[in-house]
């Protein structure tokens, strides 16, 4: 087992080897963020994460509270549709 063992490089391989960790380490984490660990692998593609649909114990009179505290709509906006949904 002479310097040739391991393909003659000697001491040149060291410096390569923490490169090489690092670019295993970066392409780790920019698979994770754009992947599904961050965001949950059980949910579907083309899921609007930013966005959910409102549950189905969520009322049309609560959106239209949330509207109107949001600012989407002013208060007579508010009075006619809430009448128009009772």
């Amino acid at each position: 087992m002479g310097p040739d063992f391991f393909g003659g490089g000697g001491m040149w391989g060291f410096p390569i080897m923490p490169f090489l960790f690092v670019i295993f380490i970066v392409f780790g984490l920019f698979m994770m963020s754009r992947g599904g660990m961050m965001r949950g692998m059980h949910r579907g593609h083309g899921e609007n994460y930013s966005n959910p649909q409102p549950g189905p114990e969520e009322t049309a009179l609560d959106v239209l509270k949330k509207r109107y505290a949001k600012g989407e709509i002013t208060g007579e906006e508010f009075e006619k549709m809430k009448e128009d949904i009772k």
